[in-house]
């Protein structure tokens, strides 16, 4: 399997800054990872709305890759998870945010991985030239930490230099 991502720290106001960013260079819909439907729900914004209800686990797709989403029965409930190994997305990770902690985040895409059958698949190559350019423009919009593998929105940048702790 090869896979690609990267971790980082965001604020509400980082994701959003970041949405922004990455709106303005490429296109996307944003769709829950889990779903009662047929279909992933489509999702308006990255923004965390409800805490207390909303997954920090969501999924990118171009609009003309969301109806080769694959879904996973969850046995015995009604829930469907997208597959992220077989479909085309990128798989955001949002960052959970109190006013003392931030836990990392991340965006992660899988561009080849073995079938039931053990054969290796490639997935397309404009999905992978698409999450490839996502994750640099990405990279390019946050700041990196020389000293770890993770990158940091500004405010939350900024917040290093306070008592909030940072969580893996």
């Amino acid at each position: 399997m090869n896979s690609r991502q990267i971790n980082f720290y965001l604020t509400s106001r980082d994701l959003l800054g970041l949405e922004n960013q990455l709106r303005t260079k490429t296109e996307f819909l944003i769709v829950e990872s889990v779903t009662r439907q047929a279909r992933p729900e489509i999702l308006d914004s990255l923004a965390i709305r409800n805490p207390e209800q909303d997954r920090l686990k969501i999924c990118l797709v171009q609009r003309t890759k969301l109806d080769e989403i694959r879904l996973r029965d969850v046995p015995g409930q009604e829930l469907k998870f997208v597959d992220e190994l077989r479909s085309p997305v990128v798989e955001f990770i949002r960052c959970y945010e109190t006013k003392k902690k931030i836990r990392a985040g991340r965006l992660y895409f899988v561009s080849r991985y073995f079938d039931p059958d053990g054969h290796l698949v490639s997935k397309d190559s404009g999905f992978v030239q698409w999450a490839d350019g996502l994750l640099n423009l990405a990279k390019r919009r946050l700041r990196k930490d020389e000293s770890s593998i993770y990158y940091y929105g500004q405010e939350a940048y900024d917040l290093r230099q306070t008592n909030v702790e940072f969580l893996i």
